[in-house]
């Protein structure tokens, strides 16, 4: 199948997100007051002296919890759901009878879904920004634009391998919820989630750059001291998990394939 029938389903699915204005708002809402409370409590730690034990600059911290809820706006937390629910309720059978791997049609549908929420959280990032620390963060030069895009764009592809292979066992354990909520909380904490990575221990940050589950969110420290330096690794072992995650996804779900009967399981 051709790329430019996968971005149809990526056009289709970005018409089907603005169809329904109340829950995009909702959305756009939900975000902004997280953003909000996430700013007042570093700025009352900031006013407070309680960060400056960090040795880590408030906009640097701003501006890591800011691409934090950008990523999660925009990245595939929500396709690992759509997955699991058809491979439960037998849908995948049909939808494999569809022209176009089954993944990527439902990874293009997940991004033309996320393309206006993300956008729009994207401006009110901005906004916060502005508000809590009077500036908005900015590229210091070619070589710091580079790295940030190829960070982010591999932060994203990362997700969608990452939220897809986990859906795929719920063909032989019935539910991967489980396995989800393993992931998901685990990229709550070690992509920054509650402290920016630049806070951590160097333990705890030396977990976040070597698991495919920080590896999600390296884009949040796109902005801090010194990324052009550590960009190379963070890339390196981002193209690592990307080849390692394909291949298994590729095994998994040929066999999974295989596995498929009439009657869904």
């Amino acid at each position: 199948m051709r790329a430019v029938n996968y971005f149809y389903f990526f056009k289709t699915a970005l018409k089907q997100s603005v169809q329904y204005p109340v829950k995009l708002v909702a959305l756009v809402t939900t975000n902004a007051f997280r953003i909000w409370c996430l700013m007042m409590v570093y700025w009352y730690m900031q006013s407070n002296g309680l960060l400056a034990q960090g040795g880590v600059p408030y906009d640097q911290i701003v501006y890591a919890l800011l691409m934090y809820i950008i990523l999660l706006t925009i990245n595939f937390r929500h396709i690992f759901g759509t997955l699991n629910t058809e491979i439960k309720s037998g849908a995948l059978e049909t939808a494999l009878t569809r022209p176009g791997n089954y993944i990527l049609v439902r990874m293009c549908e997940q991004l033309g879904t996320a393309f206006v929420p993300s956008m729009l959280v994207l401006t009110i990032a901005c906004c916060m920004s502005l508000w809590f620390t009077g500036s908005l963060p900015y590229f210091d030069s070619a070589l710091h634009v580079v790295y940030g895009a190829a960070v982010l764009v591999l932060s994203v592809t990362v997700s969608a391998l990452l939220y897809s292979l986990i859906a795929l066992p719920a063909l032989w354990i019935n539910d991967a919820e489980p396995i989800y909520y393993l992931v998901d909380r685990g990229g709550l904490v070690l992509g920054g989630g509650f402290l920016p990575v630049a806070l951590f221990p160097m333990w705890l940050q030396v977990i976040a750059q070597s698991t495919p589950i920080g590896a999600m969110y390296f884009g949040t420290q796109v902005f801090n001291d010194g990324f052009t330096e550590t960009a190379p690794f963070l890339i390196m072992m981002q193209v690592l998990w990307i080849v390692a995650l394909s291949a298994l996804s590729f095994l998994v779900y040929t066999r999974a394939i295989k596995s498929i009967s009439i009657n869904g399981g």
